[in-house]
């Protein structure tokens, strides 16, 4: 029974609100995966998209995504695109109080591994460089993987990026953590594709 204007009920609320975020989500998605056509306008900054909220699944799914052995450019899209949701999910549960999740920052260490992955295999469409921002006590790492730049920040690599004289390239300004999930779905949809295009 759906109960609207009892105040127990808006107290319920708050213990009940992951539930009630996972209902609704799942009542607006589509009946089949999007493609990454359809995505890819998103992830390009080409498009608006609301910012996109995160469910277990895909945490779930992040987790899994960052023990698989890397070895194409698809895969590392995908990896990276995980590392993007882990990203987003720790923020917004520090937010919330949960301190304890730093430990998922363990995650970063597997950054550093696909970006040593990156500079040994250096497959095509693929450019990595870092940068030191007065604000920050560690290098921003980025990666770009065709038109799309994925940006963490304290991972071990960056330093030696930065020392090493590669040239930085231009951030292109699309913020994924806001789209996280939207970026997973992209990047799975080009893997199951079995292409290393970006559908833009």
């Amino acid at each position: 029974m759906l109960c609207i204007k009892s105040t127990s009920c808006w107290a319920d609320r708050g213990r009940h609100e992951d539930l009630i975020r996972i209902l609704l989500r799942g009542l607006e998605l589509p009946s089949e995966a999007p493609r990454p056509e359809q995505l890819a306008p998103i992830i390009f900054g080409r498009a608006k998209a609301p910012v996109t909220p995160l469910i277990e699944a895909d945490v779930h799914e992040a987790l899994a995504a960052l023990k698989r052995p890397c070895g194409s450019k698809s895969e590392l899209r995908y990896q990276l695109a995980a590392a993007v949701v882990l990203n987003a999910w720790i923020e917004s549960e520090r937010r919330l109080g949960f301190s304890h999740r730093k430990k998922f920052y363990a995650f970063k260490q597997k950054v550093d591994s696909l970006t040593n992955w990156a500079m040994t295999a250096e497959p095509p469409g693929v450019r990595l460089w870092a940068e030191a921002p007065h604000h920050s006590k560690t290098p921003i790492l980025y990666i770009r993987v065709d038109e799309v730049d994925f940006s963490f920040h304290a991972i071990p690599v960056a330093r030696r990026i930065l020392g090493s004289g590669r040239s930085p390239l231009i951030w292109s300004g699309v913020r994924l953590k806001p789209i996280a999930p939207l970026v997973l779905a992209w990047a799975r949809a080009l893997l199951d594709a079995g292409t290393s295009t970006t559908g833009g």
